[in-house]
């Protein structure tokens, strides 16, 4: 068997932590800061990747957006120097919740963008503006009982032309930069939506999808946007994180943003497959792909590395064989982190958190080894189902 080799400047990254702001924050010490974010980069130079993903701190950056502008430039500048492609998921809906029914919060948001994006100029060259809105949206009409598919619908369209807003602010500072919107489409497909005393029912793969359907093609089959709006992405952001059908992860619940039933048995088949969902993508828009999140939901190590192999071997396949137009890959996340005290232990960098020291698990030296070659070699072929 032949190594299975990736396309020239493919990128390789590393997601940062989410629901973790440790990995930028300032330190009253400008010394340690910069100490503390020079070791993070020699974690994520250990991988052999060639870019890296990393969330806003949107609180740190209402509180003192200047302070925080220089925290990210110089951040920024570091990862380039390293030539490390900085990737910036701007507003990240599983830990910022964006007030789309006050203007007046709206415009302030927009205000520290016009100010961010300027600084930043031309060294960023991708930006996922909104990561899992679809979900954003879910959790918005299950917590606030919403029935009514209008109020739902509107909140739909200020959505995307918020997302239109900011992506206009970004081709202003740097026309050449590609903007996308990121989406989790790894979900129940027997899942359904009901609105309207049940007389509008939306099927979970149909309503994950409507997103990037109006963004891209112009329409989706529930949602009615405004006449002669044209809407722009430049590429999809596709994120496939797999953890919600195992009973025994406490924290499945903490990541979705709701409760499992530890009773229950989760059967793996009714979920979403990574390869099917690459090529619906592939299929239905004809526009560039990036991976911009995937994590293993397997508990056992060895288990993990077989579908990472498996995932990445796929994005491969997708490429060469149906011609789908990806071009990189990342994955979630650099390191474990915490939620709510919960450990989630799915980082290329296993945590011990008492002594604060980073081990990397045998997964993220395959996929180190992975990035540096640009290419799944014969040996780990064996992995591949």
């Amino acid at each position: 068997m032949e190594d299975i080799i990736f396309p020239k400047l493919f990128l390789w990254g590393a997601n940062s932590p989410p629901f973790s702001h440790s990995f930028f924050n300032p330190e009253n010490d400008v010394t340690e800061f910069k100490k503390n974010i020079s070791n993070k980069i020699d974690l994520i130079n250990s991988l052999n990747v060639n870019s890296f993903r990393f969330a806003l701190n949107w609180n740190d950056l209402i509180n003192d957006s200047s302070r925080s502008i220089k925290k990210y430039n110089y951040f920024i500048d570091l990862l380039i120097q390293n030539n490390l492609e900085p990737i910036i998921n701007i507003f990240d809906f599983d830990f910022f919740q964006i007030k789309f029914n006050d203007d007046n919060f709206l415009s302030f948001i927009l205000d520290i963008c016009k100010k961010m994006f300027y600084d930043f100029g031309n060294k960023i060259q991708f930006y996922s503006v909104l990561n899992n809105p679809m979900k954003f949206l879910k959790v918005t009409y299950l917590y606030n009982n919403i029935s009514d598919f209008s109020t739902l619908s509107n909140l739909f369209e200020r959505v995307i032309q918020f997302y239109e807003k900011v992506y206009n602010i970004i081709k202003l500072s740097n026309s050449l930069a590609k903007v996308s919107i990121s989406e989790d489409l790894y979900f129940n497909l027997n899942e359904t939506f009901s609105f309207n005393q049940g007389k509008t029912k939306i099927k979970s793969n149909e309503f994950y999808f409507s997103m990037f359907d109006s963004l891209i093609n112009g329409k989706s089959p529930f949602f009615i946007l405004e006449d002669n709006i044209h809407y722009d992405i430049d590429f999809i952001g596709l994120n496939f994180n797999e953890f919600a059908y195992f009973p025994s992860d406490e924290y499945a619940g903490l990541l979705t943003g709701f409760k499992t039933d530890s009773n229950k048995e989760y059967d793996k088949q009714s979920y979403t497959h990574f390869k099917d969902i690459l090529e619906r993508c592939s299929e239905d828009y004809d526009i560039p792909i990036l991976i911009t999140e995937n994590s293993i939901g397997e508990d056992l190590n060895t288990l993990k590395i077989n579908s990472l192999i498996d995932n990445i071997y796929q994005v491969n396949d997708s490429i060469s064989k149906k011609n789908c137009k990806i071009f990189g890959y990342i994955y979630n996340s650099l390191t474990d982190f915490k939620v709510n005290n919960h450990s989630i232990k799915n980082g290329l960098y296993e945590i011990n958190f008492k002594y604060n020291d980073y081990i990397p698990r045998n997964f993220a030296k395959i996929y180190s080894n992975i990035a540096k070659t640009n290419s799944i070699t014969e040996n780990y072929l064996k992995f591949i189902n």
